[in-house]
């Protein structure tokens, strides 16, 4: 989700009646802008849960290419550094897809924060740069299923940083990006991991009084609506027959939409 303002010095950006009706996978968002020849970002992000985030010693795992720089960090002692060193990499593959079709890149480092299943996160991040080298924030759950955890942290990520290179591209467009910003996230996930199912895609009703919130939820339908047909007998896969069809959809819509 994309808001092109500044945020302000609430404790919590996401407003009650949002809180009270997103998903267990919580909800995010980055809000850029450029002045002065810098560019500026916030990272803001909640994920429900009655469990407070793990304190004690952080570890971290990294990856990088020649577009952006990827670091994990977790402080659960459960998490293990492969299994972390290849979300690092998932995620890497993710906004480098997105970064083949945009036209300027918004960020160059992403920190990926991991928390437990159940865990309450209410968290902003700012940042400041000359063009292109912003650093996103956001934090992942590390659940059991290692695929379904892929799944979330490709998306999410995809997601936000298509944000951010559609909005660098053209600042000045009045062109509603959430519809490219869900079919980034999907995308992505379908070009990396080679999986998407319907779980994947969000459509939930939300009846909320901000006009960014419920229009998010309605690209988010307006989506669902056209990768549905994908998964609608189940699980899509590389083997599968509609495979091709899925991938050369995303290459068109991905070009299209930036």
């Amino acid at each position: 989700m994309l808001a092109a303002l500044m945020l302000g010095g609430c404790a919590s950006f996401f407003p009650h009646d949002v809180k009270q009706q997103v998903s267990e996978e919580g909800t995010a968002m980055v809000s850029g802008w450029s002045w002065a020849g810098m560019s500026y970002l916030v990272s803001a992000q909640y994920i429900p849960g009655d469990l407070t985030p793990l304190t004690g010693m952080r570890q971290k795992a990294g990856c990088m290419n020649d577009r952006y720089q990827v670091e994990v960090r977790w402080r659960d002692p459960s998490v293990r550094a492969p299994a972390a060193g290849s979300l690092c990499e998932q995620i890497l593959a993710g906004v480098t897809y997105i970064s083949n079709f945009s036209e300027r890149q918004g960020a160059h480092r992403i920190i990926v924060d991991t928390v437990a299943p159940d865990t309450r996160w209410d968290w902003r991040w700012r940042s400041f740069s000359p063009p292109g080298g912003l650093t996103v924030r956001l934090a992942v759950r590390w659940l059991d299923d290692e695929e379904h955890r892929a799944a979330e942290a490709v998306r999410l990520f995809a997601h936000e940083v298509a944000h951010l290179d559609a909005f660098f591209s053209a600042p000045e467009s009045a062109v509603d990006t959430e519809p490219l910003a869900y079919l980034a996230g999907a995308c992505a996930q379908w070009h990396v991991l080679g999986t998407l199912a319907t779980r994947d895609l969000q459509a939930g009703e939300m009846n909320v009084r901000d006009a960014v919130f419920q229009r998010s939820g309605d690209a988010a339908r307006v989506v669902w609506a056209r990768l549905h047909p994908f998964v609608e007998h189940g699980p899509l896969r590389r083997d599968a027959a509609l495979a091709p069809a899925l991938t050369a959809h995303c290459s068109a819509w991905l070009r299209a939409g930036f």
